[in-house]
């Protein structure tokens, strides 16, 4: 069995952009949590038409998917939360 040797160069990486000023970075990092609040509070409004209707089942895929990914968003919000009430490094 011939086995084809791969010999190609690096790909280019595009640079790391400076990072920003701390004011300009909690702005973002503001503007980044508000999204996540919003979509917490829709992917909440789903969950909570599934458990409305009437053949509502804990273990259909589709509202398991959707609780899962409204504990990720939670725990997202809580990181970022945190990260935000850190003192910045010295």
């Amino acid at each position: 069995m011939n086995q084809l040797i791969m010999t190609s160069k690096s790909p280019r990486r595009t640079p790391t952009p400076p990072p920003l000023p701390p004011c300009e970075q909690l702005q973002l990092n503001k503007a980044e949590l508000s999204k996540m609040v919003t979509f917490r509070k829709h992917k909440l409004a789903c969950i909570q038409e599934l458990q409305a209707m009437p053949d509502h089942h804990p273990e259909d895929p589709f509202y398991a998917r959707a609780a899962a990914e409204l504990q990720e968003i939670e725990e997202t919000i809580q990181i970022a939360v945190s990260d935000m009430t850190l003192p910045p490094p010295l």
